[in-house]
């Protein structure tokens, strides 16, 4: 029994991921939160992962350039280039 709730840093990192996508079993997040618990590199992990999900749900819903404004933007950098 005590052997089912020491779980490795490989399932934990892959139910961290797999819980940001749909909801854990309840074991799953039963054995998650005890690893949590004593792992302070799975807790980093989590962090990081929740940190840039957010910063990419942020991104998708600012504004995207229009067609105009890529072309202007991609003359630029042309002719940045070409200076150098």
């Amino acid at each position: 029994m005590a052997n089912w709730f020491n779980i490795s840093c490989k399932k934990a990192t892959f139910l961290i991921s797999k819980k940001q996508e749909s909801k854990l079993a309840i074991g799953e997040s039963l054995q998650l939160f005890i690893h949590l618990l004593i792992c302070d590199v799975c807790k980093l992990f989590k962090t990081q992962t929740n940190y840039l999900l957010h910063n990419i749900k942020i991104h998708q819903q600012t504004e995207r350039l229009n067609e105009a404004a890529k072309e202007k933007m991609a003359t630029v950098v042309k002719d940045e280039i070409s200076k150098s």
